[in-house]
Protein backbone atom coordinates (compact mmCIF):
# COMPACT_ATOMS: atom_id res chain seq x y z
CA UNK A 1 0.00 0.00 0.00
CA UNK A 2 0.83 3.82 -0.52
CA UNK A 3 -0.34 7.23 -1.18
CA UNK A 4 0.73 9.97 -3.27
CA UNK A 5 0.56 13.74 -2.64
CA UNK A 6 0.68 16.66 -5.25
CA UNK A 7 1.96 19.13 -3.19
CA UNK A 8 0.91 21.89 -5.06
CA UNK A 9 -2.84 20.59 -5.00
CA UNK A 10 -3.07 18.64 -1.91
CA UNK A 11 -4.56 15.72 -4.36
CA UNK A 12 -4.13 12.50 -2.68
CA UNK A 13 -3.73 9.04 -4.25
CA UNK A 14 -4.35 6.14 -1.97
CA UNK A 15 -3.22 2.84 -3.80
CA UNK A 16 -3.87 -0.80 -2.19
CA UNK A 17 -3.86 -4.23 -3.49
CA UNK A 18 -6.69 -3.99 -5.93
CA UNK A 19 -8.04 -0.27 -5.74
CA UNK A 20 -7.12 3.23 -5.99
CA UNK A 21 -8.75 6.21 -4.45
CA UNK A 22 -8.21 10.11 -5.42
CA UNK A 23 -9.03 13.01 -3.04
CA UNK A 24 -10.24 16.64 -4.80
CA UNK A 25 -7.36 19.22 -5.04
CA UNK A 26 -7.58 21.56 -2.03
CA UNK A 27 -4.92 24.02 -2.71
CA UNK A 28 -3.11 25.79 -5.46
CA UNK A 29 0.64 26.42 -4.17
CA UNK A 30 3.65 27.40 -5.93
CA UNK A 31 6.50 25.20 -6.25
CA UNK A 32 9.63 27.06 -5.79
CA UNK A 33 11.94 27.04 -8.61
CA UNK A 34 14.59 26.00 -6.12
CA UNK A 35 14.84 22.66 -4.51
CA UNK A 36 16.63 23.47 -0.72
CA UNK A 37 17.38 20.49 0.94
CA UNK A 38 17.69 21.93 4.17
CA UNK A 39 14.21 23.70 4.45
CA UNK A 40 12.86 20.08 2.94
CA UNK A 41 14.36 18.53 5.70
CA UNK A 42 13.42 20.78 8.34
CA UNK A 43 9.62 20.80 7.30
CA UNK A 44 10.14 16.82 7.19
CA UNK A 45 11.00 16.56 10.96
CA UNK A 46 8.33 19.80 11.84
CA UNK A 47 5.74 17.35 10.66
CA UNK A 48 3.19 17.96 13.47
CA UNK A 49 2.37 20.79 11.27
CA UNK A 50 -1.27 21.07 9.89
CA UNK A 51 -1.40 19.16 6.56
CA UNK A 52 -1.90 22.36 4.34
CA UNK A 53 0.86 24.28 6.56
CA UNK A 54 3.09 21.27 5.74
CA UNK A 55 2.74 21.32 2.11
CA UNK A 56 3.13 24.88 2.01
CA UNK A 57 6.29 24.67 3.44
CA UNK A 58 7.46 22.04 1.01
CA UNK A 59 6.26 24.00 -1.63
CA UNK A 60 8.51 26.92 -0.77
CA UNK A 61 10.98 24.34 -0.43
CA UNK A 62 10.86 23.15 -3.92
CA UNK A 63 9.37 19.67 -3.59
CA UNK A 64 6.92 18.71 -5.88
CA UNK A 65 5.64 15.57 -4.38
CA UNK A 66 6.03 12.72 -2.35
CA UNK A 67 5.06 9.28 -1.73
CA UNK A 68 4.75 7.49 1.15
CA UNK A 69 5.26 3.71 0.98
CA UNK A 70 3.71 2.08 3.92
CA UNK A 71 4.69 -1.50 3.83
CA UNK A 72 8.58 -0.29 3.01
CA UNK A 73 7.73 2.17 5.91
CA UNK A 74 9.60 4.87 3.99
CA UNK A 75 8.86 8.05 2.15
CA UNK A 76 10.05 9.40 -1.28
CA UNK A 77 10.08 13.61 -1.58
CA UNK A 78 10.63 14.68 -5.08
CA UNK A 79 12.03 17.97 -6.56
CA UNK A 80 11.06 19.77 -10.00
CA UNK A 81 14.53 19.01 -11.35
CA UNK A 82 14.21 15.37 -10.18
CA UNK A 83 16.34 15.91 -7.03
CA UNK A 84 15.27 13.27 -4.12
CA UNK A 85 14.75 12.79 -0.38
CA UNK A 86 14.18 9.67 1.42
CA UNK A 87 12.73 9.45 4.93
CA UNK A 88 13.01 6.32 6.72
CA UNK A 89 8.96 6.30 9.27
CA UNK A 90 7.38 4.86 11.83
CA UNK A 91 4.49 2.96 12.02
Amino acid sequence: MQYHINVATGQASYMGEHSELQTEPQVNFVIANHFNRDQALQSIANITLPFLDFLREMANAGITTYTVHISKKKAIYQGKNGEQLEEQIQL
